[in-house]
């Protein structure tokens, strides 16, 4: 039960992370397939990601010189996606909401777990 109440009550981190993590991979796997299938395919696949990642694609499109192709704004996009994602983490952990690695938090070094053994190392 213990990790249930782990998963709980993180809930907004994960599911932020989850969304972006989504996204950015989806963004990658629409750049791979335009290499595939022409813009205009009919393929389901293909059409599932141009959805997914239209807006995405779109802001990049608003934040990148029209010097840059359209081809590679999907690539962009996940790169724009992943920096969400790591800024999401640094204030989540920052505002105490992230989980932790273990019962120390970042930073401090880990106490000595074990005594030396008596009578000195081989």
């Amino acid at each position: 039960m213990e990790h249930a109440a782990f998963y709980w009550a993180h809930l907004p981190f994960w599911l932020g992370t989850y969304a972006l993590s989504l996204l950015a991979w989806t963004c990658l796997g629409r750049f791979v397939l335009s290499f595939i299938l022409p813009p205009d395919s009919g393929n389901y696949i293909w059409r599932f990601f141009v959805l997914v990642t239209a807006w995405p694609v779109k802001a990049t499109g608003w934040l990148t010189p029209r010097v840059v192709p359209f081809i590679l704004l999907p690539l962009l996009a996940t790169l724009w996606l992943f920096l969400a994602r790591f800024a999401f983490f640094t204030v989540m952990f920052a505002a105490g909401l992230a989980p932790s690695l273990g019962s120390l938090p970042l930073g401090q070094p880990p106490a000595a777990t074990a005594p030396a053994a008596p009578g000195g190392t081989r």
